[in-house]
């Protein structure tokens, strides 16, 4: 009996990992999507939806905080009402320092209309003092909040549901 190895075989786990870890953002982000159709289809609105963030990297600001205003959107043309936060407590609440506006320009200015569209962007005061920023650090249009855990349980207990915007 002859065994033949196939070389080829390594070369294409690899392409497959590959592909999966270049969809699975993708995938994440859909499943967020999903759950603003599924709150769409409901007969009435939840109280409201709080929206975490938690990411490793300062830039993920830019495509989270873009899925959340789409959704939001999406979610205020069905329940004008509704009531919508935004709690975020990793590596891209820095983004949203002063220090960064000039860097993070459009975020910092889709962040000042989502406050004026009564969207509140809250930034864990815990995860900002590891890295020495105090709430003094970020702009008028950005809440601190002492620990964004416990910011998302009290929505929570209001009755919001929360949804994890996350890669």
């Amino acid at each position: 009996m002859k065994i033949i190895a196939n070389k080829s075989i390594p070369i294409l786990k690899c392409q497959l990992l590959l592909v999966i870890l270049l969809l699975l953002p993708t995938m994440l982000v859909a499943g967020t999507q999903q759950e603003i159709k599924d709150i769409i289809q409901q007969e009435s609105a939840p109280v409201g939806i709080v929206f975490e963030i938690l990411e490793n990297k300062e830039s993920d600001i830019t495509w989270t905080l873009q899925v959340i205003n789409r959704a939001s959107q999406q979610l205020r043309q069905r329940f004008p009402k509704i009531n919508i936060a935004v709690v975020s407590h990793g590596n891209e609440l820095f983004a949203l320092t002063k220090a960064k506006r000039s860097t993070y320009k459009k975020i910092h200015s889709l962040v000042e209309q989502m406050n004026k569209d009564n969207i509140p962007i809250e930034v864990c005061g815990t995860a900002a003092s590891w890295q020495n920023q105090s709430p003094t650090d970020f702009p008028e249009y950005v809440d601190v909040v002492e620990a964004a855990p416990n910011k998302i349980q009290f929505y929570e207990d209001l009755g919001y549901q929360l949804i994890e915007v996350t890669k």
